[in-house]
């Protein structure tokens, strides 16, 4: 009886360590595979990252050069710095 116990619990410890390592070498395979498409992605990724900061750039100069012929103008034409004050205003809301 004690060796029939002995056996199980030795059959019981290879299927464990069997399973063990199926789900190790799954583990691996996944995170190979996903290191490839991350890999095949990364270009794109910096393309992407590149193109956001040359577009955010160029909203901020924009911006700069609508602010300043906002004064050069509201400097002639007092009411046009108050109407550029509303619309300002009215796009914040």
């Amino acid at each position: 009886m004690e060796s029939l116990i002995v056996a199980v619990l030795f059959y019981a410890l290879i299927v464990g360590s069997f399973v063990s390592v199926v789900v190790f070498i799954s583990w691996v395979n996944e995170n190979h595979t996903n290191s490839k498409k991350y890999i095949a992605l990364k270009p794109k990724l910096d393309n992407l990252e590149n193109s956001i900061r040359i577009h955010n750039e160029n909203v901020k100069r924009e911006r700069e050069d609508i602010n300043e012929m906002v004064k050069q103008k509201s400097m002639c034409f007092p009411w046009l710095a108050n109407a550029f004050a509303e619309y300002y205003q009215l796009m914040r809301v």
